[in-house]
């Protein structure tokens, strides 16, 4: 499905978030000490070689979509990478998992906002 992140959970609380780039580093960790062994590699190894990366945020259900494309951009102006937004219903880590915003989407989301922003014609 070539996703590139995944919610880490334990017990069902949000506890990172697995990317391709921490994937990536753990190969290259793993090959350098001759260590690689892709078929007994649990996550929680992966988590252990790379340690987690803050670089996701969780917000509310309700938060704006206005808001989306403003929250990837202040990591950037920071200099950093946002990975992911993580939707819950009050924006709590311990809530259910109701959807993810990757910068993939962020066309998505413009498109949306574009839409919603057109005036509305009447028809005849």
């Amino acid at each position: 499905m070539s996703y590139t992140q995944a919610p880490l959970l334990d017990d069902g609380n949000m506890v990172g978030l697995v990317t391709s780039n921490m994937i990536v580093k753990w190969m290259g960790i793993s090959l350098a000490n001759d260590s690689f062994d892709i078929d007994n590699t649990t996550i929680y190894d992966l988590v252990q070689a790379v340690g987690r990366e803050g670089n996701y945020e969780v917000i509310s259900v309700n938060k704006s979509l206005f808001e989306i494309p403003d929250l990837f951009y202040r990591w950037q102006q920071e200099d950093k990478k946002l990975e992911a937004v993580l939707i819950t219903q009050n924006g709590e880590v311990s809530e259910p998992l109701l959807g993810i915003i990757t910068n993939r989407d962020l066309p998505l989301v413009q498109r949306e906002l574009e839409q919603n922003n057109k005036p509305q014609t009447k028809s005849p």
